[in-house]
């Protein structure tokens, strides 16, 4: 541009290591977010869709009792990305492993809550990692608008010592 418009290789060319620093933090800042956002939105559209189609085919399994075929569907690499199907892949373990394991020293309460037990183990782990990167995405959220303050600052003290440079 002409006429004291905004020439960025003159800019980036009067940068001092401070400006630079500021910049690169800032652009690996924005780098991460976008990275950590766009896997975030694969990872939870994948899930929602796979669970989507597990539920309706697992609860066909159970209705007519066959526990293996829908133990081995929960497993099933169809729907590795399912938060439902790990969820219910606990239980039915638990439950199968309770069945298997002489479940009869145990009443029926006893089994139910080894079987819940189980379920809310899976449930707490599968939510972990479902908030995968979420902590970075606040982390980098928070602290970006001071780093660019910073830059802001750094830039006013450039600008000040110049005046004073020049008179």
């Amino acid at each position: 541009m002409e006429g004291g418009g905004l020439n960025l290789v003159e800019m980036f060319s009067q940068m001092g290591m401070a400006a630079w620093g500021v910049a690169i933090i800032l652009f690996i800042m924005s780098f991460l977010s976008i990275g950590i956002a766009i896997e975030r939105i694969y990872t939870y559209s994948k899930a929602t869709g796979q669970s989507k189609l597990f539920a309706p085919q697992v609860a066909k399994h159970l209705k007519d009792g066959r526990l293996k075929e829908a133990i081995a569907l929960s497993g099933s690499k169809d729907y590795k990305y399912s938060h439902l199907a790990k969820v219910v892949l606990a239980g039915l373990q638990e439950y199968q492993f309770q069945q298997d394991s002489g479940g009869a020293s145990l009443n029926r309460d006893d089994v139910l809550d080894t079987v819940r037990r189980s379920i809310q183990r899976a449930s707490a782990l599968t939510t972990s990692d479902l908030k995968k990167g979420v902590s970075m995405l606040a982390t980098i959220g928070s602290t970006a608008p001071f780093v660019g303050l910073l830059g802001t600052v750094v830039g006013v003290i450039n600008a000040f010592v110049g005046i004073a440079s020049t008179g």
